[in-house]
């Protein structure tokens, strides 16, 4: 403990301070004692959060809610006051180090120390999760070590930060080799990102460090979502269970109440061993597969069934085909997990998916005003904007009917896109950026000073947009206002032409702007501090399009006129790309991750559509019909249909 520094507080509400205990990315801690002598923990929130009234409602509600957390294994919530001019809570003060500093000081638990431990964290999160609360930043330095056990603190903030104008800029809250996928991802953060976050606890106190390493706040959470944890150093009477804790899919986690079970059978068969012992080889092997390790020795884990997934999620198979007057069902596309799925070498052709009677005709929406340019769908998947000649088309997929045409473009309308609201529409037509109300079907502006601007996209969180211009320019827009707000740093060198910026979009967090150029390359800029752009350069002609994975804020796919596709990993040192899927004979003009970020479709002038898993680096299927160039492809929200856009028609095919 600190003493006060001249500037802090000498009390907050009733309580009298003595002390600083520590200070953090919401606030600073405090040792305070109320009038009767009891001391407390006061945590006082930091004064930007304070300004900020979306923050103070969700604190209000979190406060309420942690009161009602009870059990032996939390320290309890005595007192709050999210009305004060700075926010601030209250909880029992327990004169115990941390978890970390244990670890620090004396090195990894055994075995059986590190079973008592999850138990007692497993109980402790039973008891917060009955409370309706998910902890969402549980890490060694949250779990204090009493003489009777360990206490989980600091629960009930970082859920008031999520959804403010805070974390607007695509800030993570969490902590970076702790945090779950999904909430890296940006995804629901439920009861089983706190499993997964004990598990990399319990893998730290049993080995000094966590699953996946040590590194930079970038590298460790692009290991959380992609990379399998090492847990080469973990005793084998606990792998199994933490195995489990931390699959990347949440579903296939155990429970709190799974978790104690599998705890509880490691510790019997612990000291079954103690009073059998039997000679055991050093452990060397990788750590087994959740769907084996758990087999018959875990009855009530039964929901993880077959081989382990892989890193993203695989797409759900069965789903209902399109509810139309045409022949609906166009293809279906075999389950990741099959074992006769139609895969061949990602450097050949892929091969088309099996079926015979399951492969028929796509729907095809009867388009009439010339070439097909883009294609969007409305972010609930009620309305899908087709562009070609003058006019935006907006249609019903459901019942592929024509909603209402949006009329008045003097020049070829080309890419479209909805704002993640949906209540905006924009459309590039000749170089300008115009802008419709889909909903009230006018028009409501044309931004001004943009230059020739190739292509747009929003930000996931709010109303910004990029564009990236003929010039190579990439900037930044407010939809509210119509108004420029800067231009990304581009670094090209002086004298000559700029490359154009053909494509933009960003990550799945908005923390991210990615431009592929006129000149082969990629560049990527961090939004937090957008220096010169880091360049990934493999391709051999221009990159005609981009995509984000939408379950990973750092994968990304581009598309080229050298007829390929390059995936690649944004760590931030512009390496070589992840993979390269060849196939296409012409030049790539569109690519599109499902929902999932499982799948990768293409659309290329040579008349096709490809559907890739980005998984395992693989191609999955062609799908032909279209008569020329295909020049967009778009999954719908729900992932159940894929559009394509061509010379000839927009075709609705149906993934099941």
């Amino acid at each position: 403990m600190e003493q006060l520094r001249p500037g802090d507080p000498r009390a907050i509400g009733p309580y009298r301070l003595e002390g600083v205990l520590g200070a953090g990315g919401m606030g600073e801690v405090f040792l305070g004692r109320s009038p009767g002598g009891r001391r407390v923990a006061i945590k006082v929130v930091r004064a930007d959060f304070a300004a900020d009234g979306e923050f103070r409602r969700r604190f209000a509600q979190e406060v309420r809610a942690a009161r009602r957390v009870g059990g032996f294994w939390t320290a309890s919530v005595v007192d709050a006051d999210p009305d004060a001019m700075r926010p601030w809570v209250a909880s029992a003060y327990l004169d115990a180090p941390d978890l970390a500093t244990v670890i620090q000081r004396s090195g990894p638990l055994d075995e059986q120390q590190v079973g008592e431990l999850g138990a007692g964290l497993a109980e402790a999160l039973v008891s917060i999760h009955q409370a309706g609360l998910v902890h969402r930043d549980l890490k060694p330095s949250n779990i204090l070590i009493t003489d009777d056990g360990p206490r989980i603190i600091d629960f009930g903030i970082v859920k008031a930060l999520e959804g403010t104008t805070l974390t607007a800029d695509g800030t993570v809250i969490g902590t970076p080799g702790f945090m779950s996928p999904e909430q890296v991802t940006g995804g629901t953060v439920a009861e089983a990102s706190d499993v997964f976050s004990l598990g990399a606890v319990l893998t730290y106190a049993a080995t000094g460090h966590g699953p996946f390493g040590e590194g930079t706040a970038h590298v460790l959470l692009y290991r959380v979502v992609h990379d399998e944890p090492d847990l080469s150093e973990v005793p084998a009477g606990l792998r199994t269970a933490l195995t489990a804790c931390l699959s990347k899919r949440p579903q296939h986690r155990p429970t709190t109440d799974e978790l104690l079970g599998l705890l509880t059978d490691a510790q019997s068969a612990q000291l079954g061993d103690l009073a059998h012992p039997h000679p055991t080889a050093p452990v060397t092997e990788p750590a087994t597969p959740v769907s084996a390790a758990i087999s018959g020795s875990a009855s009530n884990f039964g929901r993880v069934r077959g081989r382990r997934p892989g890193r993203r999620a695989v797409l759900a198979a069965g789903v209902s085909a399109l509810a139309a007057a045409a022949v609906p069902v166009v293809m279906e596309l075999a389950s990741s997990s099959s074992e006769d799925s139609p895969r061949g070498d990602a450097g050949g052709t892929p091969s088309s998916a099996k079926g015979g009677d399951k492969t028929t005709p796509p729907v095809n929406l009867a388009v009439n005003n010339g070439v097909v340019q883009s294609l969007a769908f409305s972010p609930d998947g009620s309305m899908l904007a087709v562009s070609g000649g003058y006019t935006i088309t907006l249609w019903d997929p459901a019942t592929q009917r024509v909603l209402f045409p949006l009329t008045g473009h003097l020049t070829n309308a080309g890419l479209v896109r909805f704002s993640p609201d949906g209540k905006t529409l924009v459309c590039v037509a000749a170089g300008e950026v115009v802008l419709w109300d889909p909903a009230a079907r006018t028009y409501t502006a044309t931004l001004a000073d943009t230059g020739s601007v190739h292509a747009v996209a929003f930000h996931p969180g709010s109303a910004g947009l990029v564009c990236g211009g003929e010039d190579g320019s990439v900037t930044r827009w407010t939809i509210s206002t119509h108004r420029r707000l800067d231009a990304l740093p581009t670094a090209f060198a002086a004298g000559g032409r700029p490359p154009a910026a053909n494509a933009v979009g960003f990550n799945a967090s908005g923390a991210v702007v990615a431009a592929g150029y006129a000149d082969n390359a990629v560049r990527v800029w961090p939004l937090r501090d957008p220096g010169p752009p880091e360049t990934y350069a493999s391709h051999t002609d221009q990159v005609t399009c981009l995509a984000f994975d939408p379950q990973s804020p750092v994968s990304l796919a581009s598309g080229s006129r050298d007829h390929t596709i390059k995936l690649w990993a944004i760590t931030g040192d512009g390496g070589a790309p992840e993979a390269t899927f060849t196939g296409h004979t012409d030049t790539v003009q569109s690519v599109a991750y499902s929902p999932l970020g499982d799948t990768l479709a293409s659309a290329s002038d040579d008349g096709t559509v490809r559907l890739w898993d980005v998984e395992d680096y693989k191609p999955i299927a062609v799908l032909t019909g279209h008569k020329g160039s295909v020049h967009a492809v778009a999954f719908s929200p729900d992932g159940k249909t894929l559009a394509s856009a061509g010379y000839d028609a927009v075709k609705l095919w149906t993934i099941k």
